[in-house]
């Protein structure tokens, strides 16, 4: 993530000028931040993920906390999905490979500002069937869903058809506690 040389800016402490200006500025429909340097008359454009960092160096900071902070902040407000589309059985078949498994396999939700507990839910010594807490595919969809904020009362549209937009599913109300 960080350039080989982050080592020579990483321990600094920078600040902005005392004559800079900050101002929000919307430009064809983008937040933009724009550092106004009085003293040399120069303009800085930054985005706001950018400028989350900038905003951070006050001269006591140091670039890495700075960075640090604001990559957590980050992992606050965005969702970390992995999956797959089945598991994998512990045995192999009879061709020497293994089949698929639709009966138990892990999914990982990081991030997201949900309330991370560790694992949620167990399966049997052979991962291959749920014994607790089990979790459906349209419940998973749903905890995503509920993450982003959509709405899951509303439906989509396939032209004038309404589409459920989780089948059902329920978040899991432990990850929002």
């Amino acid at each position: 993530l960080h350039s080989p040389s982050w080592y020579r800016v990483a321990g600094l402490r920078p600040r902005p000028k005392t004559h800079a200006e900050v101002h929000r500025h919307h430009y064809r429909g983008q937040l933009w931040y724009v550092l106004q340097d009085r003293a040399s008359r120069r303009l800085y454009r930054f985005n706001p993920s950018a400028w989350q960092v900038i905003g951070l160096l006050d001269g006591v900071r140091t670039v890495q906390e700075a960075w640090d902070l604001a990559v957590h902040r980050l992992l606050d407000r965005t969702l970390v999905v992995v999956a797959t589309e089945f598991g994998r059985p512990p045995e192999f078949d009879g061709r020497g490979g293994r089949g698929h498994q639709g009966s138990a396999f892990s999914l990982v939700l990081a991030g997201g500002g949900l309330a991370h507990l560790g694992a949620h839910g167990t399966t049997d010594e052979l991962a291959k069937s749920v014994v607790e807490d089990p979790v459906s595919i349209p419940d998973f969809h749903a905890t995503i869903l509920a993450a982003l904020k959509v709405d899951l009362t509303q439906d989509l549209h396939a032209g004038s058809r309404p589409v459920p937009v989780t089948d059902g599913g329920t978040p899991i109300a432990k990850l929002f506690a």
